[in-house]
């Protein structure tokens, strides 16, 4: 048993450090944004829109897929909207008992 607690000891000593470093060095890395804008040259016809490549190509009458952003404010907007109305029914329902 003294040699398992000994082993673990040790383990504790040299990895509590590592890992006091290694916190303190992440508070340092930069934060990036994945969105990246694609410019091609050359291959784009005149007469074609350019899409974008990741969003895939929208075809004529389509409405596009929306972002992450898009879709967290539409779900804002619905949040915001079903509160209000149950707002109003919960008022309408008190004036009526």
């Amino acid at each position: 048993m003294g040699a398992y607690a000994r082993s673990i000891s040790t383990i504790w000593l040299v990895m509590t450090p590592l890992i006091g470093v290694s916190f303190v060095m992440v508070l340092f890395v930069r934060k990036y944004s994945l969105k990246r804008t694609v410019v091609r040259q050359g291959d784009a016809k005149k007469d074609e829109p350019i899409t974008d490549v990741e969003k895939g190509a929208v075809a004529e009458g389509e409405t596009p897929t929306p972002t992450a952003e898009e879709d967290d404010s539409t779900v804002k907007r619905s949040i915001e909207e079903k509160e209000r109305s149950e707002e109003a029914s919960g008022s309408t329902e008190k004036t009526e008992a």
